[in-house]
């Protein structure tokens, strides 16, 4: 494969190491979604999912309540 050498009279170098195949960067690049998600991984998910929760749990809260729960209930003084 000729196209993908560095042209070394314009000062160009290798990306990859010498002897790196395509299969080689595929199943690098791959094996990020292909293996199984590392335990802190998961920990967070599960924490960011019930932030989440929360999140709904409080706008159902300011739905059925309405936006008096912020307490700015105080009347315009300037009219």
């Amino acid at each position: 494969m000729s196209y993908d050498a560095p042209i070394k009279a314009l000062g160009e170098t290798s990306l990859l190491p010498e002897g790196t195949t395509a299969h080689e960067v595929t199943e690098t690049i791959a094996g990020v979604t292909e293996n199984p998600a590392p335990r802190g991984w998961w920990l967070l998910f599960l924490l960011s999912l019930s932030a989440l929760g929360g999140m709904t749990a409080a706008l159902a809260y300011l739905f059925v309540q309405g936006v008096g729960v912020w307490g700015n209930n105080a009347p315009i003084y300037w009219a």
